[in-house]
């Protein structure tokens, strides 16, 4: 599993338990001890979008109930997470990948020459 791989790398602080679709158990321990938190990810769709976008996933997985919190509260779950994510860069490779993908198409979206910027203008 993706997420598996992420955690592994991303959790040098605290203890990351993971409990997977199948409901096998995953623990991450870093070397530093912090909080101590167990999720369970209903669903692979759930985990592989925590995985590629996990700012945006991890709260909406949550509010939609395909990931729960057997130990510990969502306090110390955002306390994991921010820690862990200032310990490195803050950023995994794919979240990099998609984080660029969404400047270039930002440019390309946005690209105003003068005839459409006047013509934007006259419309408003």
């Amino acid at each position: 599993m993706l997420l598996n791989q992420l955690l592994r790398n991303l959790i040098q602080i605290g203890e990351f338990t993971l409990i997977d679709p199948e409901g096998r158990t995953h623990v991450f321990k870093g070397a530093r001890s912090g909080p101590s938190v167990t999720v369970r990810v209903k669903d692979v769709a759930t985990a592989r979008r925590i995985f590629f976008h996990p700012n945006l996933a991890l709260g909406e997985a949550f509010m939609d109930g395909n990931l729960t919190l057997e130990k510990g509260d969502v306090y110390e779950l955002l306390e994991l997470c921010m820690m862990n994510m200032a310990w490195g860069e803050g950023e995994h490779w794919p979240q990099r990948i998609m984080s660029r993908l969404g400047r270039w198409n930002r440019r390309i979206a946005q690209h105003n020459p003068i005839g459409r910027a006047q013509s934007n203008g006259a419309h408003h």
